[in-house]
């Protein structure tokens, strides 16, 4: 994986396969759900599954997005090993990915933000 180090203080990003599509993928610690954009939904054999809840997304700089929908088990390979992750679909610029507290967590992510490093 490339990890993106143009400013030392940034989040930490960089390029992952998603069920054979490579990706721009951010890793958030502050979103407690993984987000795609549907420009790579359209790409992937996930399956589009009703939730029983709505995820409300709220940004500093935009209004609140709700979504009652989700990709489930989509497939995401990190540093060669295989995980599932259920993606909401949200857009966004300049990412395809987001993954956050949920998927980190539930596969024991360790992220150095200092040397800019994620370990599974």
């Amino acid at each position: 994986m490339t990890v993106e180090e143009e400013n030392p203080n940034a989040m930490i990003s960089g390029t992952l396969l998603l069920e054979d599509v490579y990706i721009h993928t951010l890793f958030d610690l502050g979103a407690t759900h993984s987000f795609e954009t549907p420009k790579v939904a359209s790409k992937l054999s996930c399956v589009l599954v009703e939730m029983d809840y709505k995820v409300c997304v709220s940004a500093p700089v935009e209004l609140a997005v709700t979504s009652d929908v989700m990709l489930n088990d989509c497939s995401i390979i990190i540093n060669k090993r295989e995980f599932h992750a259920n993606l909401v679909p949200l857009e966004f610029k300049d990412i395809d990915v987001i993954l956050g507290m949920d998927l980190l967590v539930r596969h024991q992510v360790s992220i150095d933000f200092h040397k800019k490093e994620v370990s599974i």
